[in-house]
């Protein structure tokens, strides 16, 4: 089968929910293309428009996609949907609620853009089937879509080393999320605390993606990866100073292998979320669908 992925981006959701599953596709013998989604919020190319006889989505937020749909589905081209959230479940006061709640104008002309969450939306509507990452997502989204499929996350082979030797000191315990997700941090950081005061330097807590601010005060032992983008090889850093060269949630880091700078968001403001931490009864709320 001929099928097009238009991911979000290359890391996070496009690399998880893109990237991998196109991969695994391939070796199963269907022909596969990755096509970033800027590439066809105007002018789509002809491996969108004519050769796939699937299109699969990611996540998406930009409304002229929802124009790019309808012209699939008029050409009798499955339309695939892919989520890995519940956006209704972000909250204001959240980092990340303004950018899928944010409306604005269109620069060429008077009409309202629709906000990303009103884009997701549509998107799970008139799609011919979703798939999400979970149960939890699936029977959250069915009202809105019956034809509704879990395909979970899985780790990219690549990442798993053969033939490496197994050390047993130290175990390194690895924490990785967007954004969106920096609230999931606050169930676990006590029970990190715990095990790091408990086992001192027989275990490594490596974080990779965004992370809070507050994190060098409640676990300075931590250290943050960074993938360069050139060469893709990993190194780490202490998360202390990994804040420090931190600006404007954004982080840039000489590759010391390829001299090249690797990019990534590393932190977000703390907001009220200290204090939530000391709140054993955090109530993450539950936005209704409609």
């Amino acid at each position: 089968m001929r099928i097009t992925f238009i991911a979000t981006d290359s890391e996070g959701t496009g690399y998880y929910r893109s990237q991998l599953p196109a991969a695994a596709l391939i070796k199963a013998g269907h022909e596969v293309k990755v096509i970033d989604y800027f590439v066809c919020a105007n002018n789509a190319p002809p491996e969108v428009t004519e050769w796939p006889e699937a299109v699969i989505f990611s996540r998406q937020f930009d409304e002229r996609l929802l124009t790019l749909q309808r012209q699939l589905q008029d050409k009798s081209i499955k339309v695939i949907y892919d989520t890995d959230d519940i956006l209704e479940y972000i909250l204001p006061g959240h980092p990340a609620w303004s950018f899928w709640n944010h409306v604005e104008d269109f620069p060429s002309d008077t009409r309202k853009r629709m906000s990303g969450l009103a884009v997701h939306r549509e998107f799970l509507k008139r799609a011919d089937a979703v798939t999400v990452s979970t149960k939890f997502v699936c029977n959250y989204y069915r009202l809105m879509n019956p034809n509704i499929y879990v395909c979970e996350n899985g780790i990219d082979p690549a990442l798993i080393m053969k033939n490496s030797p197994v050390s047993k000191s130290p175990i390194t315990i690895g924490y990785s999320g967007g954004g969106s997700h920096h609230r999931d941090l606050i169930f676990v950081i006590g029970a990190l605390q715990a095990i790091c005061n408990k086992y001192g330097s027989h275990v490594d807590v490596l974080f990779m993606g965004s992370v809070p601010s507050y994190l060098p005060f409640v676990l300075p032992q931590a250290r943050q990866a960074l993938r360069c983008n050139e060469c893709q090889s990993v190194i780490t850093i202490p998360i202390d100073e990994a804040l420090k060269k931190c600006v404007n949630n954004v982080l840039w880091d000489a590759c010391p292998n390829c001299g090249c700078y690797a990019y990534f968001h590393a932190f977000i403001k703390p907001d009220n979320f200290l204090s939530e931490m000391g709140n054993q009864n955090i109530d993450i709320g539950i936005a209704p669908l409609d």
